[in-house]
């Protein structure tokens, strides 16, 4: 049972870091998240409008 969760923990560790590491290649999280919604608006647009 505490093998699970220690498994579990280590894996957040990870995935928390590799966020880190995301964030520091890519100086905004949030300019990404922009970029995509322009991109899917403009998708959106092409198919419904």
């Amino acid at each position: 049972m505490t093998k699970l969760i220690e498994q579990e923990a280590s894996v957040l560790d990870n995935a928390e870091e590799s966020i880190r590491i995301l964030k520091k290649k890519v100086k905004s999280s949030a300019a990404i998240c922009k970029a995509f919604a322009a991109v899917f608006k403009k998708k959106f647009h092409l198919h419904h409008g």
